[in-house]
């Protein structure tokens, strides 16, 4: 090979070198409810209105939009309400939501050589059916692109002092885990309402948490309304009854005279 084209395949593979490397990928874990920040660490100190910058966003493979556009938020899209742009032209997305679980590109210009990809996971942990008196099943989802699966056991559930839970035990069932939805049943038990943390386990590292309180202040009023009710129906009846005998009683001294 001659020198001239030495020189021309050692710069091209450097120029593809640094293509590749100006790409970025970052996965970033948040619980429903928090506020969110994305950087996009390549946007040019010298563009101080975000004109360069566009905020794309994608939910699996096969369709995009554009949230931000030319450093603006489109206010067309379902999110713009709670989205904004710091001073870096980071992307900040208010009271997260599982809609806005995904995967978000900053790009700087027409140009996709610079792009910065963010993954953005949400946790969120609630009560999903009402079970027995006593019981309640709590869903752990960690909602993210639809290609980006969870392995097997991943989602964990621990209890107040930390123990995971195990397939059965006296205060809860374990329903187990399919995808990235993980479901488990507790019972109340004695002393305060306990507290039930689901966790998302990645490399072996926790990336995220919540914590579920269940409230069975609901199962003491579904007793005691019945059982009030039936005291008072009772009542009635005794009162009934009262009034019947008396009339009676009534009844049989008129005729005696």
């Amino acid at each position: 090979m001659d020198p001239e084209a030495l020189l021309l395949f050692i710069l091209t593979s450097q120029l593809q070198i640094q293509a590749v490397t100006c790409r970025t990928f970052t996965s970033l874990y948040f619980r429903g409810g928090q506020d969110v920040l994305l950087s996009c660490l390549n946007a040019s100190p010298r563009d101080t209105t975000c004109s360069l910058v566009s905020w794309i966003y994608n939910m699996n493979l096969q369709k995009s939009s554009s949230v931000v556009k030319s450093g603006a938020v489109d206010g067309r899209s379902a999110q713009a309400s709670r989205l904004n742009l710091d001073s870096r032209c980071s992307l900040v997305i208010m009271n997260v939501t599982a809609e806005d679980a995904g995967v978000y590109t900053c790009r700087q210009g027409r140009g996709d050589n610079r792009d910065e990809q963010v993954s953005l996971s949400v946790m969120t942990v609630s009560p999903s059916e009402p079970g027995g008196v006593g019981e309640v099943t709590l869903r752990c989802t960690l909602w993210r692109r639809h290609d980006l699966a969870c392995r097997p056991g991943s989602l964990r559930w621990r209890d107040e002092a930390g123990t995971q839970l195990q397939a059965e035990a006296a205060g809860h069932t374990l329903l187990g885990q399919t995808g990235c939805v993980s479901m488990v049943t507790v019972r109340r038990q004695a002393g305060a309402n306990r507290k039930y943390t689901c966790q998302f386990v990645d490399s072996n590292k926790v990336a995220i948490e919540a914590d579920y309180t269940p409230d069975f202040s609901d199962d003491r009023r579904s007793i005691i309304i019945p059982v009030a009710a039936a005291v008072g129906a009772v009542g009635v009846l005794v009162v009934m009854l009262a009034v019947l005998l008396k009339y009676r009683k009534r009844s049989t001294r008129t005729e005696g005279q």
